[in-house]
């Protein structure tokens, strides 16, 4: 409960700077970019904010307090522990993607994870279509009749789910570009899985201030596939500098 509030209390100090973001997967089957960035804000929770300051986080300590965040906490180490499993899930697609990279790629590989840059044009197809596939299968798990497909390369590359799916490529990269193998520690792998959320959400903004090297390289390898494409980011759309004409995939059913 400590260490909740403190957190808590340092952004309680500007209230009015704070906006409450919605669960990601709430938002996988939306496909508009501008549209995406307002649904994303929890208007209530962000309305409410200051008070919740002055009701829970800045108030007195209780035992009513207590149980409020000893339910927090429960809830948060079950949604981790989903992460993890998430995030596992991911490192088997990665090892399956690893089989067949050339030298020429994991050198370029290695290169992106120090200093993310513009991919080479085999590099971006080959991110775009890993990108792409697991967006597809989010958008069609969420919606399986197919209602909720991006009418647009433009609306795809916009959707939430193609940016969870371009951080994903981000934290492949970094990944497979850094020294040893692939997290096993599940506190580890939960964080990667978090940091992920964070820059898919982050992609349709200013950008993200961070210090942490493998957030700061996944969201700048992750953007630049983004901007390649043409993507909506940085509050405009801006980008295009791709080096290959890609077209949406046929949708896959989910699994």
């Amino acid at each position: 409960m400590a260490t909740a509030r403190h957190a808590l209390q340092i952004a309680c100090r500007f209230p009015a700077q704070i906006l409450i973001l919605k669960e990601t997967t709430d938002q996988f089957d939306r496909s508009s970019g501008e549209a995406i960035a307002e649904a994303l804000i929890d208007a209530r929770q962000t309305t409410d904010f200051a008070a919740y300051c002055e009701t829970v986080v800045m108030a007195p300590a209780t035992p009513e307090l207590s149980d409020r965040f000893g339910s927090h906490e429960n809830y948060s180490e079950a949604y981790i522990s989903g992460l993890v499993d998430e995030g596992l899930k991911l490192y088997r697609r990665f090892k399956r993607e690893d089989e067949d990279l050339a030298p020429d790629e994991i050198a370029e590989l290695k290169a992106l994870a120090v200093v993310p840059a513009v991919m080479s044009a085999a590099l971006q197809k080959r991110t775009f279509a890993m990108a792409a596939d697991i967006a597809g299968r989010m958008i069609r798990g969420r919606a399986p009749d197919g209602a909720a497909d991006p009418a647009s390369f433009r609306d795809f590359v916009d959707s939430l789910a193609f940016r969870y799916g371009a951080m994903i490529v981000g934290l492949w990269i970094y990944r497979r570009g850094s020294p040893g193998p692939y997290p096993s520690n599940r506190r580890d792998v939960g964080a990667d899985v978090m940091d992920l959320k964070i820059a898919a959400q982050a992609s349709y903004f200013d950008g993200l201030l961070t210090h942490e090297k493998r957030l700061e390289s996944l969201f700048g390898n992750g953007m630049s596939l983004i901007r390649a494409l043409g993507g909506y980011c940085e509050c405009g759309r801006k980008g295009g500098d791709g080096l290959i004409e890609l077209e949406m995939p046929e949708a896959r059913p989910a699994g």
